[in-house]
């Protein structure tokens, strides 16, 4: 499985991808969505991970214009903002409350574990 992690904060983009690629997933991380649409193509990424706000770019509107190039594409949205939630939930996305405590980190190892 193929995780890109895209997060402003180095600390959330270290901790996510050093969980995720030490269960084993293949982790590629961003810190701007810029990096991610000059090196996205379908099919690349099985999950993306996005914090809901990028500087000035909203990470869920985001994410689902990624979804339109590809549909098989399952996405998390983190934020320390819970009015985030409702937002990534009407995309269909789920969500993950920052800061990730160990119990959420092991409830998205679980998710993917599923796909």
């Amino acid at each position: 499985m193929r995780i890109l992690v895209v997060d402003d904060e180095a600390t959330v983009r270290e901790a996510v991808s050093g969980a995720l690629t030490r269960a084993g997933y293949s982790v590629i991380t961003a810190a701007e969505p810029r990096t991610v649409l000059d090196e996205f193509d379908a099919g690349q990424y099985d999950v993306l991970i996005m914090d809901a706000m990028l500087g000035r770019i909203g990470g869920v509107q985001f994410a689902a214009q990624l979804q339109q190039f590809d549909p098989q594409l399952r996405v998390t949205i983190l934020s320390d903002e819970p009015e985030d939630e409702a937002r990534a939930k009407k995309e269909g996305f789920t969500f993950c409350l920052k800061p990730l405590r160990p119990e959420a980190m092991g409830g998205l190892l679980k998710m993917f574990r599923e796909v």
